[in-house]
């Protein structure tokens, strides 16, 4: 069965993540989390692609004000947080006019990824991200 918007939130990503002896979660509007698992990146089972309000609503759950305002300044931030009990993350948070890196390496490689992929039409902006991505 697929996760609902109420029923995702990043802890139970990361969490997932941690049980798959992950290295990265990828969190994208349109699609659905990506991991990173042994050099593979592929779907987490049972998730739906993700709206921008689930992406937006995942980044933010994490973010103190000041990073809120420096995203939605730049439509990018560098940043780590810890999940009690999990482990400590370093996480991008990426946003950018029409496209969206396909993938990265590491955590600050924001849209160094090779291949891109259109998010919305070409001259719409939207302040929300439209990429989250965490490394372990």
């Amino acid at each position: 069965m697929e996760n609902t918007p109420q029923q995702i939130s990043l802890s139970e990503l990361l969490h997932k993540l941690s049980d798959l002896a992950g290295s990265d979660l990828h969190i994208t509007t349109g699609t659905p989390p990506l991991v990173r698992v042994h050099g593979e990146i592929r779907p987490l089972d049972g998730y739906r692609p993700l709206t921008s309000s689930e992406t937006k609503q995942l980044a933010y759950s994490v973010l103190t004000d000041a990073q809120k305002h420096r995203f939605e300044e730049n439509l990018e931030l560098d940043f780590s947080f810890g999940v009690k009990g999990l482990s400590r993350f370093r996480a991008n948070i990426f946003n950018q006019r029409g496209a969206v890196g396909a993938g990265t390496d590491g955590a600050s490689g924001a849209g160094s990824g090779s291949g891109a992929r259109p998010i919305a039409p070409a001259g719409s902006l939207s302040r929300q991200p439209s990429r989250i991505h965490c490394s372990m």
